[in-house]
């Protein structure tokens, strides 16, 4: 904004850049492509996440309900081991 505020001094753009402030301050965020692809982005993240938690809650029942080993659990869901363990020492 300081560089246009320059060059509306130097080019007696004031007015112009006033409307174009004023425009921009009520655009509507939620009306953008770019907010929509933010917010596909943000669901496609939350979805990923729960979806992994689910998958070493999983695990970790297997493990301890059937007496299952980390190591064949982890090859059987494709997890890693070190992740299992993890988890596994948090609760």
């Amino acid at each position: 904004m300081l560089m246009l505020e320059t060059l509306s001094e130097n080019r007696d753009l004031k007015e112009k850049l006033e409307k174009a402030e004023e425009m921009l301050r009520d655009i509507k965020m939620e009306d953008l492509p770019s907010y929509s692809l933010g917010y596909k982005k943000a669901i496609l993240n939350e979805k990923d996440a729960w979806l992994s938690q689910g998958l070493i809650d999983t695990a970790i029942m297997m493990i301890k309900e059937f007496n299952l080993s980390v190591e064949a659990v982890a090859k059987k869901l494709n997890i890693s081991i070190d992740e299992i363990k993890n988890h596994l020492n948090k609760k």
